[in-house]
């Protein structure tokens, strides 16, 4: 995960360490903070949901994500697609204007639709394989 400003706007950047699959929240306040694991959890179930992933799916990933734990990553593949991914969301959207009138599900999307050369496939395609071989097991 990163933290960056767009205009006056916290937003947070978190990345899939093994599927690279990603995802940006706009407009992060300091309440938020506080319930962040929450704020991830809920950003999470809307985002995969909207990009076509069935309820089973998000229900496996959310409950491994009960055990997810912040630390500090020396993942230098991850780090540099999260940096991808950040350098991608300012540019689009270089204002506070435009990202208060972004479609947030939609910039998601397209930003797992981003070749990353580290992958043989796009993060959301990984992520879906990702899942399907966790619910094998």
């Amino acid at each position: 995960m990163n933290l960056f400003k767009i205009g006056r706007y916290k937003c947070v950047a978190a990345i899939h360490d093994t599927t690279l699959y990603n995802m940006v929240i706009i407009g992060v306040k300091k309440p938020d903070f506080l319930q962040f694991n929450s704020l991830i959890r809920e950003n999470l179930r809307i985002n995969m949901i909207s990009q076509g992933f069935t309820e089973k799916q998000v229900q496996r990933i959310l409950s491994i994500s009960e055990e997810m734990k912040y630390t500090k990553t020396h993942n230098r593949r991850a780090l540099g697609c999260l940096k991808d991914v950040i350098q991608t969301v300012q540019f689009l959207y270089p204002g506070e204007k435009e990202i208060m009138n972004a479609d947030i599900m939609e910039m998601n999307l397209d930003n797992n639709h981003i070749p990353f050369s580290k992958l043989k496939h796009y993060p959301i395609k990984v992520m879906n394989e990702y899942l399907d071989q966790l619910l094998v097991d």
